[in-house]
């Protein structure tokens, strides 16, 4: 593939001068096309002198540079770039930019670089995982590439700052997501651990002090930055202000950099004590990842990856020693340095029906077309004849079921079809469970669901079950380890049900607003079951709460729908076109399309990933682990944990808080929304009670209670005994409760609303 230079020649007229600093200076994007530079950056730490800054505009048509990192021996800078949706890397001595790798997503995290083995790791929010790339040796060697390799990508929520430490032969990261966390793993991925789990709301970034052996990280949310050593002990919250909004930052020496964003400011403390050690510098535009750029910070001291002579990809393993490995695709052959490239082997993949056949393109793909084109694979399965009409998938054994009319096949990827069951009507929906190895299949004529498993010499379906009974039920789909279905049902009049397996039994999930709907598809991780219908795409949840539409324009017909990770896709025709629609679920971006032009009638997919279909021991994945309140995974094992304030019990599945006594104080947490009593001792224990959004709060010593004005509830006044019993709401007011208090002598309860002061 060819090289992709992006030129840079255009200086922004909002900054002092036009030129890239020549060393040891800080650097930052901006989330445009404009990298900023501080010129004089030891003066401002050394001596306290102003600094100046340099703009420079990287491209014309794109926006969104994002994380950043550096790599000194090759005199490179290296960012994640959301608007082409790739890692960019620029030459600061040729002054030529490349695209290193195109096909992140557009909510790619931050970079960081491995400076001895000189690869470049980021993380994807959408994708959920963290990838890595060797950089090329020269930009004039370096070529626009689609592979990669996957080094984490279990157990991931929302991956956003990374960070690399390769004489430790350790990568951290922080996850944004639904429990935040900042874990720690090889830099393969392996032997992973769970560093820090509390105390974290959003930490976006973070870096590595490699003098001490400590990470840093910032919490914009929290408004601190805090450090631990490399095994997740001594925390220490460096810096703590509520109205800061800190969010890059870096190490240099005993500097810590850090950039503001509420205020546009850059910022640099002490890493011993957090004292501001020089003058804010306001650079005139809001500055987000930030890189020291000095070699200091990358010393050379293991040099066995320059001459191991790996094709792919070297990693210096925890002996010090060097080992290759391939991009996802290829196989390391048996001299240990050569990658050859699998046949006939699907990777992470979007695998259509297209007319009679089953084609396959790599997951990327939705953001790779606009700058590489990448044939659909045809030859992963499919008939010589029929139209295919329904689709699902075995990951487990690389195996594909589809349906022609009334027959149901079964075929190994790149393998002949071969008939596994002949109905006596048309099917008209199809999954399978792959818990149990179960198939569940509806015909036309029929009310029953029927289910069936393949046996016998002849390998296929005898003795099929009828399931229940439901009106016309069509379009089925399955969640293997809740043992439920949901299903299509009725003729004029349709809803969508489901079905408990271990009963037999049906409701309603959702009977209004539904004109015709298809192509149900369940995702275990949202809990949601999406579906396409006349002009809009619905969803719910599986309880039946949480209704959405997303209204289509136009007359198109809606085919195939499905979810990976934070990705929503659907199919869209229009005349003899379709397009493939894309919505990032966890970003703020438009929905996206493009035509599939190189398949002549896509109509529905599946997605084929090693991870999508998880068993029943997978950690965490089923009834919480087991967990009363966290279930964590450690590495690849699963560990209940408790909110701050809760202590884990002997079982080491339950929490309980602590007896509130006269020897703590209460206080609210605003951004977790619960009371806690702090000790004298600095224990911290939460307030064990249904408060949901506390304002203000006071104690009643002499009838032992803790009184809270909660706002959740209709702005009412609640109390509590202090060991934990006898709740109840004193009182509500229509308008907002503002303040409470007790007086001491008569225990008379005090509180004023926006106009009045009044007694209870």
């Amino acid at each position: 593939m060819g090289i992709i230079y992006i030129f840079v020649v255009v200086c922004e007229i909002v900054f002092v001068k036009c030129q890239i600093p020549s060393d040891n200076f800080l650097f930052g994007t901006t989330g445009s096309n404009v990298v900023w530079f501080l010129n004089g950056t030891k003066e401002w730490t050394d001596s306290n002198k102003k600094p100046t800054s340099t703009g420079i505009n990287f491209t014309q048509n794109f926006q969104g540079l994002h994380g950043t990192s550096y790599f000194h021996a090759r005199n490179y800078l290296v960012f994640s770039y959301a608007g082409t949706k790739s890692i960019f890397l620029s030459d600061i001595t040729s002054k030529r930019n490349v695209y290193s790798y195109i096909g992140t997503s557009s909510s790619v995290g931050h970079v960081a670089v491995d400076w001895l083995s000189g690869n470049v790791y980021w993380c994807d929010g959408t994708f959920g995982w963290i990838g890595m790339l060797p950089l090329p040796a020269s930009v004039e060697r370096a070529s626009i590439n689609d592979k990669f390799k996957v080094v984490v990508d279990k157990y991931l929520d929302i991956p956003a700052g990374i960070a690399v430490e390769p004489s430790h032969q350790w990568i951290f990261w922080t996850d944004i997501g639904k429990q935040p966390k900042i874990e720690r793993s090889s830099l393969e991925g392996k032997e992973r651990n769970v560093l820090v789990l509390h105390g974290l709301i959003l930490p976006v970034s973070i870096t590595v002090d490699t003098t001490n052996n400590r990470i840093y990280w910032t919490d914009p949310i929290r408004g601190t930055i805090e450090s631990c050593d490399f095994y997740g002990n001594n925390r220490k919250v460096l810096r703590t202000d509520i109205n800061a909004q800190y969010y890059g930052i870096e190490v240099y020496k005993n500097f810590v950099f850090v950039s503001e964003t509420s205020k546009n400011e850059m910022l640099v403390f002490s890493d011993t004590d957090g004292r501001q050690v020089s003058d804010p510098y306001g650079p005139g535009v809001k500055v987000l990842s930030i890189g020291y750029y000095t070699n200091e910070n990358q010393v050379v001291n293991n040099a066995a990856c320059a001459t191991k002579g790996c094709e792919h990809i070297c990693i210096i393993g925890s002996d010090s020693a060097a080992t290759c490995t391939c991009q996802d695709g290829y196989t390391l052959q048996t001299n240990g340095l050569q990658c050859a490239a699998e046949t006939q082997v699907l990777e992470r993949s979007i695998v259509f029906v297209n007319n009679s056949k089953i084609c396959a393109l790599p997951i990327t793909y939705i953001n790779i077309y606009q700058h590489l084109k990448i044939l659909p694979d045809c030859d992963v399965g499919g008939v010589s004849s029929g139209a295919i009409t329904h689709i699902a998938i075995n990951v487990a054994e690389d195996a594909i079921y589809f349906t022609v009319d009334t027959i149901i096949y079964r075929q190994q990827f790149y393998q002949t079809a071969s008939s596994i069951y002949t109905a006596s009507s048309q099917i008209t929906g199809l999954t399978f469970d792959w818990v149990t190895n179960i198939f569940y299949w509806t015909i036309s004529e029929s009310n029953m669901i029927y289910k069936g498993s393949i046996s016998g010499t002849t390998q296929t379906i005898l003795n099929p079950e009828a399931v229940i009974s439901l009106k016309k039920p069509t379009y089925i789909t399955i969640s293997p380890l809740e043992s439920v279905i949901f299903a299509v049902t009725g003729e004029n009049s349709k809803q969508i049900e489901i079905v408990n397996l271990s009963n037999s039994s049906s409701n309603s999930l959702q009977n209004t607003a539904l004109t015709n709907p298809k192509w149900l598809i369940y995702n275990r991780q949202k809990d949601r079951l999406y579906w396409t219908d006349v002009r809009k795409i619905g969803s719910i949840s599986s309880s039946g709460t949480g209704l959405k539409f997303i209204t289509i324009d136009g007359i198109e017909n809606l085919h195939g729908i499905g979810v990976y990770k934070d990705y929503l896709l659907w199919l869209q025709s229009s005349g003899s076109s379709t397009k493939m629609h894309v919505d990032e679920l966890n970003s703020a971006d438009l929905t996206y399309s493009f035509v599939m032009d190189d398949l002549s009638s896509p109509s529905m997919f599946v997605f084929y990933d090693k991870n999508i279909q998880p068993h029943g021991n997978v950690p965490c994945v089923k009834d919480n682990g087991g967990c009363q309140q966290i279930c964590v995974v450690h590495g690849y094992f699963e560990k209940c944990d408790c909110h701050l304030g809760y202590q884990l019990q002997a079982d080491e599945k339950s929490c309980i808080s602590e007896t509130l006594d006269t020897t703590s104080f209460l206080t609210i947490d605003k951004l977790s929304n619960r009371l806690y009593k702090v000790y004298n001792s600095t224990e911290i224990y939460s307030v064990d009670t249904g408060v949901i959004s506390p304002t203000d709060v006071t104690v009643n010593y002499k009838t032992d209670s803790i009184i809270w004005i909660e706002s959740s509830s209709g702005n009412s006044i609640k109390s509590i005994k202090m060991d934990g019993t006898s709740e109840t709401t004193i009182t509500s007011e229509s308008s907002a409760i503002t303040s409470v208090d007790v007086d001491a002598s008569t225990s008379n309860i005090y509180y004023t609303t926006p106009d009045s002061i009044k007694v209870l």
